[in-house]
């Protein structure tokens, strides 16, 4: 079978909206920010043994992703500045639990499940999902391409019935480079101790196309479609033989169309 290897392809606009809070009072959620270390959560994950094979399939808590290996960004933890996060080097299966943890909740309440999320390393995005008594709550949040910053994701979920919840979060993306994620400030919460003025939305939009190797491809986008001027969304990328991925946070922006040149 011969792969098609496309010279340019159009997309028209998919946006990915999260809920983004502040974890504040009443979290149920214990050790959210890792301060204790390596406790009160289990992971599908292999902890790392700390001898110099980092790689897929393994996670850490740890103050700053540079100390785990030279080719990661410094940063810092988002409670404190001088505080622990979660590594997590994702795994080259869709859907492993990286992080897990059960709460007791009150029936028939709305609750919000949230985190704050880095990306800390260049190249294919993670994508990041929810999951509440093994069900994915919301969307897939893919994080962008290069390193950005703090960002908070969240979904909301309904108990129902339920006096228990089994949190989980998870990674989609099987990319064996890039698909790294830092979490910290982790927070389950009663919707109605969550201020509305602490609600805002984060938007974006992943672009992915089957690339041919060692060629190079420009994302490009415009307000509108029938048009012949088109801007370049970030720098020109070399296509790895298989799908390269590119996010672009959309800000104030409300529609956009893209198209991918490949420019070799």
């Amino acid at each position: 079978m011969q792969l098609a290897y496309p010279s340019t392809t159009t997309w028209w606009i998919l946006a990915l909206f999260a809920t983004v809070i502040d974890a504040d009072a009443q979290n149920l959620v214990t050790n959210p920010g890792f301060e204790s270390g390596n406790k009160e959560f289990t992971t599908d994950y292999p902890l790392w043994n700390r001898n110099p094979n980092w790689g897929a399939n393994q996670y850490v808590v740890t103050n700053n992703p540079h100390n785990t290996t030279g080719a990661w960004i410094s940063a810092v933890d988002h409670t404190t500045g001088s505080g622990q996060m979660l590594i997590v080097d994702g795994s080259t299966s869709a859907g492993q639990v990286f992080w897990r943890q059960t709460v007791s909740v009150q029936a028939n309440t709305t609750y919000v499940f949230s985190t704050w999320a880095l990306k800390f390393e260049s190249q294919s995005p993670p994508i990041l999902y929810f999951s509440v008594n093994g069900k994915q709550q919301g969307t897939f949040y893919v994080l962008p391409v290069t390193p950005s910053g703090w960002q908070a994701f969240g979904v909301t979920w309904n108990s129902a019935t339920s006096n228990t919840a089994l949190l989980e979060m998870r990674l989609q993306s099987t990319a064996g480079v890039g698909n790294n994620i830092a979490v910290d400030d982790i927070a389950f919460i009663r919707s109605s101790d969550v201020p509305a003025t602490q609600a805002t939305a984060f938007t974006a939009v992943q672009i992915g196309w089957l690339s041919y190797p060692g060629s190079t491809y420009q994302v490009q986008w415009s307000p509108e479609v029938d048009t012949e001027t088109w801007i370049d969304l970030g720098n020109r990328l070399v296509g790895n033989g298989v799908t390269n991925y590119v996010c672009d946070p959309l800000g104030a922006h409300t529609r956009r169309y893209y198209q991918v040149l490949r420019v070799d």
